[in-house]
């Protein structure tokens, strides 16, 4: 059977008594598994994920939206961090954040070991598809660009 490599995970939150109970639903899991780290700042990501190189982190709804909208830019716009996947853990199915191209959602009441890991799963699946299809449509973009100005230089002539 295949073992599988530990995954690091970054845990993003500004309430302790909450991260350290989803600390404690991540450790449950499977040990050596998931290793995760905690962070309370949401301004010192950048230089958490750089010293760390997490597969997957988990941020709280609870940050300012326009703030956690700029991290998650920042993460996904960066070459070095595309890669990772960022889900929102959300405290209740009514708060909505459409504009937040977080890859992944959960909620807080739900997390377990086995919720994480599928949704790391989920959340990698679901970023590489969306860097695929940037990609794709940046390139078929340039080329209806070129079909067109042939077909216009063909009528003009």
């Amino acid at each position: 059977m295949k073992r599988l490599a530990p995954m690091n995970i970054l845990l993003v939150g500004n309430n302790p008594v909450e991260l350290s109970d989803l600390y404690k639903q991540i450790s449950s899991f499977k040990k050596g598994l998931l290793k995760t780290t905690v962070l309370f700042d949401l301004r010192k990501i950048k230089q958490s994920v750089k010293n760390l190189n997490p597969s997957a982190i988990f941020i709280d709804d609870r940050y300012n939206p326009v703030e956690l909208k700029r991290t998650i830019n920042k993460i996904h716009g960066s070459d070095d961090t595309s890669h990772i996947s960022i889900t929102l853990m959300k405290s209740s199915n009514y708060n909505n954040h459409p504009e937040l191209e977080a890859d992944d959602f959960v909620l807080k009441d739900n997390v377990t070991g086995n919720s994480v890991y599928a949704s790391i799963v989920n959340g990698r699946r679901f970023r590489k598809s969306r860097i695929y299809f940037k990609k794709a449509y940046r390139k078929r973009k340039g080329q209806l660009k070129e079909i067109r100005e042939k077909v216009e230089s063909y009528f003009n002539s």
